[in-house]
């Protein structure tokens, strides 16, 4: 049933939050498996018009000995009338769903090893940055080689010039061999392993791929598999759980067509023929461009208009040269 007024529950579901900003904070809790709330509100006919979420790191839910569900927010008893608990990737007989990242959590964990590995080797690694060597040099006191080393830095510090180097000394400067260096391509396949969980075309977060190109043709189609492969599954089960807080006869549907908005020539070539084809009205077209009904006026106006077979081409003027 599509009515002339929103709900509370789908305009404001809980305070200081209008819907967007509530179903965002739901599908970050979503995430980690769960998504808890608080009922503040209802309806006359007591269905729910107001639910404050809850931080799941902070609720906790188990089986009491009547076999009844235990609610528990920042350590607060809760009644579970008031209670409202959603769960995706829950496993049979678990009260609690499952988070991706802790499904993922052992594929991934190369790379965020790989990731501090890289941290520490150039920010807190014991080891110098670089070696200044004499072979022929015998051995010299600490006082004589920290005079050295004091000179060398003098001479290099904030300076592009080469250093001139005499007496046999050498500088050589630790880089990462290329061994080491294969932590980057680790990481590197740690993000392609999230967006493989999530099904997030990789491009669409700028994860490169080795060997892939993307050209205009496939970035429109990207935003196709993001919608159908990503987020279609989330936006299918806020559908359901918002409808069933709606009564009997009503649902909830979302508007998906930012998400597929394409270039104004297909969008017009679109509307162009949902209009002819009759599935559309004119007057339906032009409220989904945000166009107000034409009024009596512009309706004699485009009555005046000669139709398009009629209309020459026009031809460019000639240039005297």
């Amino acid at each position: 049933m599509k009515l002339s007024r929103q709900p509370q529950i789908l305009n404001e579901p809980a305070a200081g939050m209008d819907i967007g900003d509530w179903l965002y904070a739901g599908t970050l809790s979503l995430l980690r498996g769960d998504v808890f709330g608080g009922i503040a509100a209802r309806d006359p006919l007591g269905y729910p018009s107001q639910i404050e979420l809850e931080s799941p790191a902070t609720t906790s839910v188990q089986k009491g000995p009547d076999g009844q569900l235990v609610y528990k927010f920042r350590g607060q008893l809760q009644n579970n009338v008031n209670v409202w608990h959603r769960s995706v990737f829950r496993g049979p007989g678990d009260l609690r769903g499952m988070s991706i990242m802790d499904f993922a959590r052992r594929a991934i964990q190369l790379g965020l090893n790989a990731e501090e590995f890289a941290n520490g080797f150039f920010e807190e690694g014991a080891h110098p940055s670089s070696l200044l060597l004499n072979d022929s040099t015998a051995k010299m006191s600490q006082k004589e080689a920290t005079s050295v080393k004091q000179k060398f830095m003098a001479a290099v510090h904030n300076s592009r010039e080469p250093a001139l180097m005499t007496g046999g000394w050498k500088y050589q400067q630790i880089q990462v061999n290329p061994t080491d260096s294969q932590f980057l391509n680790t990481m590197s396949a740690s993000d392609l392993m999230v967006c493989r969980f999530h099904r997030v075309p990789p491009e669409v977060v700028a994860v490169a791929i080795t060997g892939s190109s993307i050209t205009y043709a496939n970035v429109e189609q990207r935003s196709l598999d993001f919608l159908t492969y990503c987020m279609q599954r989330w936006i299918t089960w806020w559908e359901r759980k918002l409808g069933n807080l709606l009564p009997p006869g009503e649902y909830v549907k979302f508007d998906l067509s930012p998400l597929l908005r394409t270039d104004i020539l297909t969008r017009w070539v679109v509307n162009y023929t949902q209009a002819t084809s009759r599935l559309m009205a004119p007057s339906e077209v032009r409220a989904g461009e945000d166009l107000p009904p034409l009024t009596e006026a512009q309706k004699a106006e485009i009555a005046a208009i000669p139709p398009m077979d009629a209309l020459q081409p026009l031809k460019p003027p000639k240039l005297a040269l």
